[in-house]
């Protein structure tokens, strides 16, 4: 390529001594503004890590670097500059003998990459990097998340059996630990709909109950909540007891009496569910 002539020139010049990663790292940092630039680059350092790039910190930069100028830049993830990234990505694994190198990057790498992940639509990968920081506690963002939830919903699609269910479950099995630290009124709304069963409801309220914006989160999601322990099972009255235990939960965080909005939603899932004596008592 034409950039990795002109780097082989400036390191074989004596006098300026110049190592390949600087004149990738000053590129990305001043030149990389389309998909097409950073496609380039990327296959340039590709072909450099098999000649001179003989470090895994130094490969990680330069992937930290390229990741900051696709943000930085605003650049969209073409397949060319994707694919180019994927590459990448595969060829420090091979020249460094790791089975997944993102996995020994720094936290911030790691999440950056992981990002690059969700964004392209990779969801296994996705979740084998959110295990990895589940395992080393580190805590990804709630931006972060609320992507990869997004990207599950997006790949699976809405559940409509147990099956379908289990399929989704098993991308966010393993992160309680993320969920009790990161919790906003989005990752509860993608949450809400994971509930098969009321138990889980309660849990998930016990998780709301730590977040820092648990008044946000019960502001926005109480109404779909109403709805879905209203739907939970065939039984109407088993859903209006369930009903009436999230009433008083409700009541007990607001103070009585609920806004407008909310009593609306709860008389109209009891009336759903054929429970007219609690409609005439909340109306």
């Amino acid at each position: 390529s034409t950039i990795g002539s002109l780097i082989d020139r400036l390191a074989a010049d004596q006098e300026k001594a110049v190592f390949s990663e600087e004149v990738f790292l000053y590129i990305l940092q001043h030149y990389c503004k389309s998909s097409q630039g950073i496609a380039s680059v990327v296959d340039s350092i590709t072909e450099f890590l098999h000649k001179d790039i003989d470090d895994l910190k130094t490969a990680e930069t330069l992937l930290a670097h390229v990741l900051m100028a696709l943000r930085r830049n605003s650049i969209p993830l073409t397949p060319r500059a994707t694919s180019a990234i994927l590459k990448l990505i595969d060829s420090v694994s091979t020249r460094f003998h790791r089975p997944f190198c993102v996995v020994d990057f720094s936290p911030a790498v790691v999440q950056m990459t992981t990002e690059f992940y969700v964004d392209s639509g990779f969801l296994k990968e996705s979740k084998v990097l959110f295990t990895d920081m589940v395992n080393k506690e580190r805590c990804p963002s709630a931006q972060l998340v609320e992507k990869y939830l997004g990207l599950i919903e997006s790949v699976c699609g809405i559940s409509t059996s147990d099956n379908d269910f289990l399929k989704k479950f098993v991308y966010i099995s393993n992160f309680r630990p993320i969920f009790q630290t990161t919790m906003t009124p989005r990752i509860t709304e993608f949450l809400v709909s994971y509930c098969r069963h009321f138990d889980e409801i309660l849990s998930l309220l016990v998780l709301v109950d730590h977040s820092k914006v648990k008044k946000q989160i019960w502001d926005l999601v109480l109404p779909q909540m109403i709805r879905r322990v209203s739907l939970l099972t065939k039984d109407s009255a088993k859903n209006c007891c369930h009903l009436t235990v999230l009433y008083q939960k409700a009541s007990r965080f607001y103070g009585m009496p609920l806004s407008t909005k909310v009593n609306k939603a709860f008389i109209i899932q009891y009336a759903v569910n054929g429970n007219f004596a609690m409609v005439a008592r909340l109306l």
